[in-house]
């Protein structure tokens, strides 16, 4: 795993790579890669752009998913993060349709 961040002016752009053998099976390995960058547009309220892809067995052009997302995350007190995005899909798999699937995701996390 290799991970960084940067952050700027309020601009913060994080990323990560992944490999992982032997998951589900012995003879498997995981290739994934998540970019994210992030806007504070005023203290409490973030805007946030994401590019995340998985290969589930690292020959990068069958089995992968890949996602785009944007939306914010508000911070309306300490500990309570509510994030609202807008999610594009798009799946490599023999039995899924290539079109992208799109989402509205809304979530609340409580960090005690």
């Amino acid at each position: 795993v290799a991970s960084w961040g940067i952050s700027s002016s309020g601009l913060v752009w994080l990323g990560e790579i992944s490999q992982m053998d032997g998951w589900p099976s012995t003879d498997v390995s995981n290739f994934a890669v998540l970019h994210q960058l992030s806007y504070r547009l005023f203290p409490g309220l973030d805007l946030v752009g994401r590019y995340e892809f998985f290969d589930p067995d690292i020959d990068l052009t069958t089995g992968a998913i890949q996602r785009n997302s944007l939306g914010l995350d508000f911070f309306p007190v300490p500990g309570v993060e509510v994030k609202i995005s807008y999610r594009s899909s798009q799946l490599d798999f023999p039995d899924t349709s290539p079109d992208s699937e799109s989402q509205i995701l809304s979530q609340i996390h409580i960090f005690l």
